[in-house]
Parts: C-alpha cells; structure tokens; sequence
C-alpha cells in the first residue's frame, strides 16, 4: 500500500488509540487500513476498523451513532494534545510477543521475525508498517477533523465517516491540520510491560454524552421548544408542583413538600443533639456540610436513630440504586456520599439495594421476537456498584445486593414490606397509573 505522509500516519493511530477508549476494541486487532486518497485530497485519508471485540454491550442502536463519531473525534483530539513523543523502535518478534502479547498486530499483519512497533503515549502500542514514519509527536500533525459524516437529503449516497453495527464496521475519513509535518528518524525506548497491558485493555473508558450519560444540552433544549409552544401549561406547572422518583415540575414551594411527603424540617435542636453523638463521639469532625448548609432540610425519623444512639441500641441504614447508565453522575451520587458520611459518624452497618429488576420494569425493553434487554441492566449493576463502593463506605459494615441474584433470599422481607404498605401509599409515592404494568407496583 502507499506510504501515508506521517501526518497521516500518526493521526490514524490517534484515531485508534480513541477507538480503544470510546468504542471498547483493541488498537491492534481493530485495524486501521488506510485509504490512500492523500493522493487526491491532500491532508486527508478514511481509516477503516473492525468492531469485533467491542466491549460496548450491547452497542448503540443508530440513533446514538453520532454521539459516538462526536466523542471519538473529541478523544482523538485529546490525545494528540495530551500525548506526547512518539517511540518508534524495533524488537523480534518473539520478545515482543513475551512483553505485551499479541494485541499489538492487526489482522492482516505478517508477522516478521523483526518487527517495528510505535507506541503513542496514553494512546497505542503496536507494529507498525517498516515504511512507515510518524511524526515525533503526537501534536505535531495539529487538530485531526472528521469529514462527511452527512450526506444531502435524499441522497443514496453513505456518508465517508459512519459506524455499520451489523457489519461490525467504522469508517472515518479524517484531515490533519499540519498535513507537512515533518518526519522522525526511530527513536525512543520500549514501554514498561505494564503499560503495554494497559493500552490493550478493551474496557469502555469514556462516557459519551447522549449514550452512557444524558444529554443535557439536548434535553435542556428540547425542554425550551416545549416550554415555547406550550406556556399554558408552562403557568399550570408553575401552579401545581410535581416532585416524584423521576421528575421535578412547576414552582418548588419546600413547606408544601414537607407536608406533602409527610417529613420534618431538620431543625436546629435536632441539629446539635445529631453534633453531640458524632462530632462528641470523635468519629467525624463535623457536622456535614449539607446539613449545616440546609441543603438537607427535612426529614423521617433522624430522631428516631438519634434515641436509639443514645441508648446504646443497634439499628442499620438501608439505601439503593436503580442502575440506568453506565456511570452514575453527580447527582446519582450524593445520597451516597451523604449515607456514607452517616455511616461514619453513627459507626453502623449499611444494605444497598440495587434494583436492577425495577429499572428494568419501568425502562426496559421487551419485543415478542427480539426479546428482552434485562442483561443491560444487570451489567448497569456493576458498573454502578464500582461508582458506590468508591464512595468510599466501610467494608466491614457494608452490604450490597443485586435484586437478580439475591431476591430468593430477600422473598420473606419482600413480603412483610408488601404487607406493611397500603397500595394508595405507594400510588402517592410512585405516581402509579392505569397503564402501569404490574411489575412496577409490585
């Protein structure tokens, strides 16, 4: 094949080691045959790379696909600034194999005795073609620009850049900034063994907006068209305040929600009596700085473990998440970092619950010929009980369960909670309807 100009050569690398992070595959068995229309276009090239291997499951239907290009570029981008110089050096073939494996080849190479491998900091390390040369480092080809990834309405024609999930495919046709940039003579060291393994690793290390996590640009838009067309309704919701597990609406009066919710303001007695069994006990230093703030304002029975504290009586903390994402944000996070501050002044054990089966009910899909996609959710579950754990609770006194594996040991306190609760209760809490199914209100 003809010889990329190094530019070239380097910036389809960088694309690589991004398809590695964003997509979940391997740089070296993912591949990355270049098309050579340098000759015509000059500065630009299309990359072609395998999705076998993607650690992405189950991969994004169509609709998320642009997200997916927007955040490979981005990452394509970041790693050139972040990158640094470029390693070109050779080693045979056997030792190479010995130290980082066989994820440095791609499939159609012949693996020579002697090979050349490049390895592009924080992003790659894989043989490279012998006539090839990168520049000497990973900034030196300037911004990397995805081309055509539309094409005019009506046209049958595909675009250049585009992911075909069914064939397993990605393409994308690319221009460097610095197409002249000059080439390196080899130079650099062979890598640590370590980080050879990890740049091999397939795992999903970038969360796309729009796929893994909301967009909240889009929804924020979306939310303004509506609010346009719809200002009646906009001046009901201002009126009459929605506050659910899913939703906020309207005019937030907080003395209305206590006594719609049925709590107690956290008062300022209440306050010092919580002070003098944590702060007074040396656990913690402080009060947390979300109660001193009133950023938690009320409550349900914070008195109540306060007299058993007092007396001496054990009692424990329950919380949960229903896993829905990939990774948890912020906001997912801060009832975890609070019941982990509460955990610590109380010294108590803790039970999260993780009910992947109710997230399942309320968003997951079912299709009489397809199936269903319940495996997501349990695979949420992971990801999401890492995010918890790094919250930093003690091990010791923390329990964490999966509704899926462990409701056959939990059916006889599933059955007291459903004896306990009326269900006009849990329709108050929960805003169940007529078309809920009845998995949702079980």
């Amino acid at each position: 094949a003809p010889r990329p100009p190094p530019a070239l050569a380097t910036a389809a690398l960088l694309l690589r080691g991004a398809a590695a992070r964003v997509l979940g595959v391997q740089p070296g068995p993912c591949g990355g045959e270049l098309q050579p229309i340098w000759v015509t276009e000059p500065n630009c090239s299309k990359i072609t790379m395998s999705l076998e291997g993607s650690t992405r499951d189950p991969f994004p239907k169509e609709d998320g696909h642009a997200a997916l290009l927007l955040a490979l570029e981005k990452e394509t981008n970041q790693l050139a600034q972040n990158g640094g110089s470029i390693a070109v050096f050779e080693m045979e073939k056997a030792e190479a194999e010995q130290r980082y494996g066989e994820a440095i080849y791609e499939p159609k190479s012949q693996r020579a005795e002697r090979l050349r491998l490049a390895h592009l900091p924080g992003a790659l390390l894989v043989e490279i073609p012998n006539n090839w040369s990168l520049c000497s480092s990973t900034q030196d080809c300037g911004r990397i620009e995805f081309l055509a990834k539309e094409v005019e309405a009506g046209s049958k024609k595909k675009p250049d850049t585009m992911i075909m999930a069914k064939k397993k495919q990605i393409f994308v046709k690319f221009s460097v900034e610095k197409g002249d940039a000059a080439a390196a003579e080899m130079a650099g060291a062979a890598p640590p063994v370590e980080v050879g393994k990890m740049l091999a690793d397939n795992s999903v290390r970038v969360s796309v907006v729009g796929v893994d996590v909301p967009d909240e640009a889009k929804d924020s838009k979306e939310s303004t068209i509506k609010a346009a067309s719809s200002e009646a309704k906009e001046q009901v919701e201002e009126k009459e305040m929605v506050v659910d597990p899913w939703s906020v609406k309207g005019k937030i009066d907080y003395e209305k929600l206590i006594r719609d919710f049925g709590s107690t303001k956290i008062s300022d007695e209440l306050l010092e009596r919580m002070r003098k069994l944590t702060v007074g006990s040396g656990r913690v230093s402080d009060l947390h700085c979300w109660l001193r703030r009133s950023i938690f304002f009320s409550h349900r029975e914070l008195d109540a473990i306060c007299g058993l504290q007092e007396k001496g009586k054990p009692f424990y903390l329950y919380t949960g998440r229903g896993p829905s994402s990939a990774a948890m944000h912020l906001g997912h996070l801060l009832p975890f970092m609070f019941t982990q501050w509460l955990q610590k002044a109380f010294n108590v054990p803790l039970v999260i619950q993780m009910t992947d089966d109710e997230k399942f009910l309320w968003k997951g899909e079912y299709d009489p010929d397809e199936g269903d996609n319940l495996h997501v959710y349990r695979r949420y579950t992971i990801e999401n009980a890492k995010d918890i754990i790094a919250c930093g609770f003690d091990k010791s006194k923390t329990f964490i369960f999966s509704d899926c594996d462990y409701v056959g040991h939990m059916y006889p306190n599933i059955v007291r909670v459903w004896k306990a609760i009326t269900y006009n209760t849990a329709k108050g809490a929960f805003g169940f309807q007529g078309e809920s199914n009845i998995g949702q209100s079980a």
